[in-house]
């Protein structure tokens, strides 16, 4: 019994790295910056300075991920890198990796920093740090914010406490506090919530990195969870699920978890309604949704939207119900095959408008 799980350790270990390995692409940036956030925790900072010869843009833009991924999912090769089309733009582009991923300080097992963490860390000391820092290296009072996914959720929140005043604008792909009446795959999920009770954390990077050689090749259901198939090269698919993801805590996921329910996105303690909050908000936003988008349906984004107190804000549904050649799913909105046409012109301009 031993030597057989001690060979299945050994061959799941051989088929991670190789994955890693196999699917591991030069990196484009141009530097790694660490801030440290209030309460200690050491964030990176990946830097993409603009092109030479482009227009010289006034305000720096900071790019932030999803749930449970890192900076790579900007960045994931050289001929599909959206940071890289922000640069050609002549913007100064820095990718957050929050704490617990990317480059960013990671939490020990045994020891250290605790493996639990709730979204108000991230909305409480990573991105006042992160913010605070860039201003500070580019001299300016302000930035863009870009989220996808959770990093759309955060800039929400962050609006909602009030800090329209440092955000220039903001942008939010696939993104909600609010899927009380939508569709979304992750109402299923909450049934498998007292996993959380149980594990610590919850494997997403391990168990991306086992399924990356074969993304692609078979039809695996994470595939349209994850994006739409036919708007995605099945090589950038394998390159996301080898090196973009990370593990979850599973503080963090019980907490967004309260995104599911009528009241919307609450802190981890109750006292705080980040939806109802969106009502407040002055900063300009800018949305997509993707109408074959299995995490935040245009029903979610729509929600979230229509709370918003923005006289500055537009929503962008994207899809072949939208009148566009292609679905459009969750991680394809900013990276996939379509998106050069349809997709980043619009940020373009939107960025440009506002700067």
């Amino acid at each position: 019994m031993l030597v057989c799980i001690l060979a299945i350790v050994g061959f799941v270990t051989l088929w991670v790295l190789w994955a890693e390995l196999a699917y591991d692409t030069q990196p484009s940036h141009d530097e790694v910056h660490f801030t440290t956030t209030d309460d200690g925790w050491r964030l990176a900072l990946v830097r993409y300075k603009p092109d030479h010869g482009a227009k010289k843009r006034k305000y720096p833009v900071i790019l932030v991920h999803g749930l449970g991924a890192n900076h790579n999912g900007f960045d994931i090769r050289s001929g599909n890198s959206f940071a890289r089309v922000l640069t050609g733009l002549g913007y100064d582009v820095w990718t957050l990796d929050l704490r617990g991923s990317g480059f960013s300080e990671r939490p020990k097992w045994l020891g250290g920093k605790s493996f639990r963490w709730t979204f108000d860390d991230y909305v409480v000391n990573d991105a006042p740090a992160a913010i605070d820092y860039v201003c500070e290296a580019t001299g300016v009072k302000q930035v863009h914010w870009l989220g996808h996914s959770m990093g759309g959720l955060l800039v929400y929140s962050l609006l909602a406490l009030g800090w329209s005043d440092r955000l220039r604008s903001a942008i939010v792909t696939g993104g909600s506090v609010n899927y009380s009446i939508s569709n979304s795959d992750f109402h299923s999920y909450l049934k498998l919530l007292w996993v959380t009770d149980i594990l610590p954390g919850l494997p997403a990077g391990l168990m991306s990195k086992l399924l990356a050689p074969v993304t692609g090749r078979l039809p695996l259901p994470t595939e349209k969870f994850n994006w739409w198939p036919d708007n995605m090269d099945p090589a950038d698919a394998r390159r996301l699920c080898a090196r973009a993801l990370d593990a979850i805590p599973s503080s963090l996921f019980r907490q967004l978890a309260t995104a599911m329910q009528p009241e919307g996105l609450r802190s981890s303690d109750g006292t705080i309604n980040y939806f109802e909050r969106l009502a407040d908000v002055t900063a300009p936003v800018l949305a997509f949704a993707g109408d074959e988008d299995r995490q935040c349906p245009p029903q979610a984004a729509e929600t979230t939207f229509e709370k918003l107190g923005s006289k500055d804000k537009k929503l962008v549904l994207l899809g072949k119900n939208y009148g566009h050649d292609t679905h459009y799913g969750h991680i394809d909105i900013l990276v996939g095959k379509q998106s050069p046409r349809d997709v980043h012109p619009i940020i373009a301009e939107w960025l440009e408008k506002h700067d």
